[in-house]
């Protein structure tokens, strides 16, 4: 212990925005300084002493065996290491004739939610100096709709401390244990309290915590769910369980999780809850998926709206539209197509026509070296000086622990190398606290966009069923799956279970379609098809099939709202 050297830094996985401290050793010897461990940093308004196995582990994925060690640019098939210049003058030339030739709208510029604040502003002001639109990090969203009228950022109003204080909570479509350990916590000690908590969602996960009330649903009920609790709360004398807790209580929560989030429905689902809690006076929480998914609001990685909420006139193309509709150049910040994308199948398919495609990432997965073209490696969150915001709206900075690993760069650097080749102006900053410090005076000048329940719901008219053969389609990303860096730490990987590795249905749907457990199933969705083992799962609702992303068996598979077909293999030994 006596060789370490303590860092003060925050989280990278999930939207609290957890204080820890790095361990790191090497200083002695080299300028490198290897992360040994991370524990948490005391933080009472945020995490308190905890710090969920996520965050605590996932340092794993640091290893230098696992990283690019310097730019790449592929030549005749086979990848070449080379220097900055010339992967920089390569990506700006290439660029500019694509831009030239093709126009601006040719570019799509997708990034990762857990990428520093400083990285998307920039990201999203070299998009807009080329005068393109099509920039998001919404990597898990489907429905799009009606997103002018989103808040700010999507997150909550009050402090999470005061999660333990509520007397009544509604999860939305939310594994909260899963998804965001910490707030779990603050519920569990609620609920020990004696607040009601109540679930509606597709999944039945276990909980700490006592449920007052859980309705397991269909995805396709999940609209038709929360009406009716929106028609008991209008109606003086129903006896709605659900409504009348939420009247009742004192202080009482909504929480919108990772699979309202990503549901098809997923406008009209928000609509809902925020009727829901304006009639019974409840405050609405969505607990975004990623470190930054609000500091990238902020910054302006959405296609329309650029830094701090400021409307865009004509607005680019979402993160699906992207590849649904494929443009001939992309850039992608930190993210792995093939696992981090809702719409991967769609997206691998676009980046493999495209002409272009430039990738900044601190590592290269065997996809992103079938797809790019040029590879800039950047530096995780321990070698860079970046800002999260929190689902609070609270910023929180952190320096370096170490320098940069051999020739990898941070990528605001990177970012403002390629504006200034580009010959674009603004771009002569010398470090990453300039770059926060202009934001923050945009902040200051610019009148934030605020969530209005009226307008929103217009969109929430979409209440068809499904056909009764049709089944229902859930994509769950495995809580130690959800980034670069946890797909790559030993320890988190070696925690997932067969059944996160299967395809998930229970019982009544296994007999319908006369599987059993362990037997081989292959998922076919358009296109796109994936063989898996099938897991007999109590917790999955009648015709619908859970399936893992994030991990290499479901690689490049899946896009959402396209209806699946299984089709019978043999049983796994």
């Amino acid at each position: 212990a006596w060789e370490l050297t303590q860092h003060r830094s925050i989280a990278p996985h999930d939207c609290l925005g957890s204080n820890v401290y790095l361990h790191t050793r090497g200083f002695e010897y080299s300028d490198f300084r290897e992360v040994m461990r991370v524990v948490p940093r005391d933080n009472e308004s945020i995490n308190e002493t905890w710090l969920s196995d996520r965050d605590r582990f996932s340092y794993e994925g640091l290893r230098q065996d696992h990283r690019l060690t310097g730019p790449m640019i592929k030549k005749d098939g086979k990848w070449l290491q080379v220097d900055w210049p010339t992967a920089l003058n390569t990506a700006v030339n290439k660029l500019r004739d694509i831009l030239s030739q093709k126009g601006a709208d040719q570019l799509g510029v997708i990034a990762s939610p857990s990428a520093t604040t400083e990285e998307l502003y920039l990201l999203s002001k070299l998009a807009r100096d080329l005068n393109c639109h099509n920039i998001d990090h919404r990597l898990h969203q489907a429905d799009f709709s009606q997103q002018e009228n989103a808040p700010l950022f999507p997150g909550m109003s009050g402090e999470i401390a005061a999660l333990e204080n509520m007397t009544a909570f509604l999860l939305v479509g939310s594994d909260i244990n899963r998804e965001q350990p910490l707030a779990g916590l603050r519920i569990r000690k609620a609920s020990i309290n004696g607040a009601d908590v109540m679930r509606i969602g597709s999944i039945d996960s276990p909980v700490n915590f006592n449920l007052s009330d859980n309705l397991h649903v269909s995805p396709s009920d999940m609209v038709e769910t929360l009406s009716s609790i929106v028609d008991a709360l209008n109606s003086a004398q129903s006896d709605h369980a659900i409504a009348k807790k939420l009247k009742a209580a004192e202080g009482a929560v909504i929480i919108l999780g990772a699979q309202a989030q990503s549901h098809h429905q997923a406008t009209a689902i928000r609509a809902l809850c925020l009727d829901i809690a304006k009639l019974s006076g409840a405050q609405l929480i969505t607990m975004t998926p990623g470190a930054n998914s609000a500091g990238a609001w902020i910054a302006g990685a959405v296609p329309h709206r650029k830094a701090a909420g400021e409307a865009v006139a004509k607005p680019g193309l979402n993160a699906k539209t992207m590849f649904s509709e494929p443009r001939a150049a992309y850039m992608l910040l930190g993210v792995e197509p093939e696992h981090d994308l809702l719409h991967s199948a769609s997206a691998l398919d676009a980046l493999k026509q495209a002409e272009l495609v430039i990738s900044c990432s601190p590592y290269m997965s065997p996809v992103q070296a079938e797809v790019a073209d040029i590879l800039l490696p950047i530096a995780p969150f321990t070698e860079t000086d970046g800002t999260y915001v929190n689902v609070e709206g609270r910023w929180q900075s952190f320096t370096a622990a170490s320098p940069p690993f051999a020739e990898v760069r941070p990528g605001w650097k990177v970012l403002r190398v390629l504006g200034n080749l580009l010959e674009l102006t603004g771009y002569e900053y010398v470090c990453a606290a300039e770059i926060r410090e202009e934001l923050e005076k945009i902040m200051q000048q610019v009148t934030s966009p605020v969530e209005t329940t009226h307008t929103v719901k217009q969109a929430t008219t979409d209440t068809s069923k499904q056909s009764s053969q049709q089944l229902n389609v859930i994509f769950e990303w495995p809580m130690v799956c959800v980034d670069t860096l946890t797909r790559r730490a030993g320890a988190l990987q070696a925690t997932l279970t067969q059944a996160q590795q299967s395809v998930a249905i229970n019982v009544s749907t296994a007999e319908a379609l006369s599987v059993t457990q362990g037997q081989s199933v292959t998922v076919k969705q358009g296109d796109s098809q994936v063989t898996l083992p099938v897991s007999i799962d109590a917790r999955v609702p009648n015709q619908t099939i859970v399936i893992p992303k994030g991990i290499q068996a479901t690689a490049g598979f899946g896009d959402s709202h396209i209806e699946v077909q299984l089709e019978r293999g043999v049983a796994h030994v």
